[in-house]
């Protein structure tokens, strides 16, 4: 009889198991899709692309200001002489 009640009850918990696992998917199914039309109404995109593209403008960025402090640097008269507005080589790679 006790085996009875424990099989009884085991086979309950899995039927119960199953309908909320099937109810827990199609509530997932339903988010994604609804994700999915939000992204598309919104013209978003995958994210991790637009922080990709981001990072590699700022090092661009980073890059090129580097360059311009270089130029300045480069333009810039020497006061240690005397005044005199001496022409300097450009740096490397100019």
């Amino acid at each position: 009889m006790n085996l009875e009640r424990r099989h009884k009850a085991s086979s309950y918990a899995k039927i119960f198991l199953e309908e909320q696992t099937q109810q827990v998917r199609a509530n997932l199914e339903d988010s994604e899709r609804r994700l999915v039309a939000y992204a598309r109404d919104r013209e978003i995109r995958n994210l991790d692309d637009k922080l990709e593209i981001l990072v590699a403008r700022l090092k661009d960025m980073s890059s090129e200001l580097i360059e311009a402090g270089q130029y300045v640097s480069w333009r810039r008269p020497d006061t240690r002489r005397c005044g005199k507005r001496d022409r300097q080589e450009p740096p490397p790679g100019s």
